[in-house]
């Protein structure tokens, strides 16, 4: 699952992907990334390109207010 969200990741942040992302953590099926500043202003059409190719991606702050994103596949019925 991770290579598939990562390469969905890079789709969607396009040119914009080299050096936006600060972190990434993987656990049970789930990938966090802590964005850069440079990126949050797009991370309402990030998401959108991201559910367009099956992901669930809900944004959140982190404590200094860098934007994050929480990634997940989604479980087809």
């Amino acid at each position: 699952d991770v290579l598939v969200i990562l390469a969905a990741v890079g789709d969607a942040l396009g040119a914009d992907g080299r050096d936006s992302v600060q972190s990434l953590r993987y656990e049970d099926g789930s990938l966090e990334l802590s964005l850069t500043p440079l990126v949050a202003a797009r991370v309402g059409s990030i998401r959108e390109q991201l559910a367009m190719q099956g992901l669930n991606a809900d944004a959140k702050a982190d404590g200094d207010g860098a934007p994050k994103l929480v990634l997940r596949r989604r479980v087809k019925p």
